[in-house]
């Protein structure tokens, strides 16, 4: 029966759509993955690359400028 046909053309492009819905989101968490494993490799090595001594450097400097006022 036609109308038959044309309830499982619509329910077969409602599929379509749930099925490209769903390898977008699976794509975008991948990229999301991706950005936030190299942000934090990033900061790690900016850590390790000696920030914290330089702000330990920092803080004892200005430390020290307090004291001999």
């Amino acid at each position: 029966d036609a109308l038959e046909k044309l309830i499982a053309e619509k329910e077969q492009g409602i599929e379509k759509l749930n099925a490209d819905f769903e390898q977008g989101i699976e794509e975008l968490n991948q990229r999301f993955e991706e950005m936030m494993k190299v942000k934090d490799e990033g900061i790690q090595a900016i850590k390790q690359s000696g920030l914290g001594l330089m702000k330990g450097v920092l803080a004892a400097s200005s430390k020290k400028g307090s004291d001999e006022l």
